[in-house]
């Protein structure tokens, strides 16, 4: 649901109830509200009404910024956008939009609005233009890349030129390289990015009024890649993501088995299903289920954590020597090996032609008949 420069509204999507049948007529809107399937619409009648906060803000050089008031009255109504007591050429709208800002844009600014009742004028903002260098971080903050890829980031500083800059990775000063450019600009290219890219990116950014150390993105160079939902940060790969040999999935959370047998887990922790256990080591198999994680040793045991509601990770004093698990919502289940002697290896091989247990629980690993 929005509200239009007229006062009227327009809303859409969902219908359950009617909630986007905009009753006919309405118009002044002041202000709105939206439930789950309800709305609600304040109505406002006679001169302008300007919920403006007195507030003190602050620009750079070469930067940016913005203006808002939300006026309520009756429609239609004038906007005037004043500095200093003078207008602003074509600042005839609710909002003021501030570009390439320099020190002589500084000032207090204040917005009139009239109708046909009357005439009101905002309470004044001062805004301030300094010559300090700064920036903003870029957003997402986590920035995930497959290793072997090109990754390309941009930040957009402000302040009184010149401008210099220092690109750091994780507090070490960064140099230009075959594989690396831009360390000492604005844009930082790697070509391509590698496991040792991983870490905090910051760059700094000096002029002769000062100097700014700013967050570029926290950055996780890994073998895996993600789409989709990322509400919980289930997309948001962590950096130690390398040598990974096997990935499960949850409801909004991961958990990745690297090379040397260990874990590590990203997303929705709600129940705990990210905080890998000590005893989680020698992992030759994984598993998840919505809110719960499990974890196949080589020994044959099983370790489980997360939410327990059901007793999904009290896993039973019989659940030895297991080959093979998995989860389902509130459950878990696991495979034990009927026999572990190298007879019964053999005879499950001769029956199929092939070894019937993953490699790293069999505990034979002869020349199978006919091989």
């Amino acid at each position: 649901m929005v509200r239009l420069s007229d006062g009227t509204v327009v809303a859409w999507g969902k219908n359950y109830f009617g909630v986007t049948n905009v009753p006919a007529g309405l118009k002044n809107i002041a202000n709105m509200s939206c439930g789950e399937d309800h709305e609600l619409a304040l109505v406002g009648y006679g001169t302008p009404q300007i919920q403006f906060v007195p507030q003190t803000s602050i620009a750079h050089v070469g930067g940016n910024g913005m203006l808002a008031a939300n006026v309520s009255g009756t429609y239609p109504m004038a906007y005037q956008w004043y500095r200093d007591d003078f207008s602003v050429a074509g600042a005839t709208n609710t909002w003021l939009l501030l570009t390439n800002l320099q020190s002589a844009d500084a000032g207090s600014f204040t917005l009139v609005v009239s109708n046909n009742i009357g005439q009101s004028t905002s309470a004044p903002v001062n805004y301030g233009v300094e010559s300090s260098p700064y920036f903003l971080t870029p957003l997402p903050t986590q920035q995930n890349d497959l290793v072997g890829n090109p990754l390309f980031l941009d930040v957009n500083a402000a302040g009184m030129p010149p401008l210099a800059y220092q690109s750091q990775l994780t507090g070490v000063n960064m140099t230009d390289s075959g594989r690396i450019s831009g360390t000492t600009s604005t844009s930082l290219y790697f070509n391509p990015a590698a496991f040792a890219d991983s870490g905090l990116l910051t760059l700094i950014v000096t002029n002769d009024y000062g100097s700014y150390t700013g967050l570029v993105a926290n950055l996780a160079i890994t073998t895996v890649i993600g789409w989709g939902d990322n509400s919980s940060g289930q997309l948001q790969m962590p950096a130690k993501a390398t040598n990974v040999v096997a990935l499960a999935s949850g409801g909004d959370h991961n958990v990745a088995l690297l090379i040397n047998g260990s874990l590590t887990a990203w997303g929705d922790n709600s129940y705990g299903q990210n905080n890998v256990p000590a005893s989680a080591n020698q992992i030759v198999a994984i598993a998840e289920s919505d809110t719960h994680s499990l974890a196949l040793k080589s020994d044959g045991s099983v370790v489980a954590w997360g939410d327990n509601s059901f007793g999904q990770t009290n896993v039973p004093t019989t659940v030895l020597n297991a080959v093979a698990i998995s989860a389902g919502s509130g459950f878990s289940f696991a495979v034990r090996r009927i026999n572990s002697s190298a007879s019964n290896c053999h005879r499950l091989a001769r029956h199929s032609g092939r070894c019937l247990l993953p490699a790293p629980m069999c505990s034979i690993r002869k020349r199978l008949p006919g091989q």
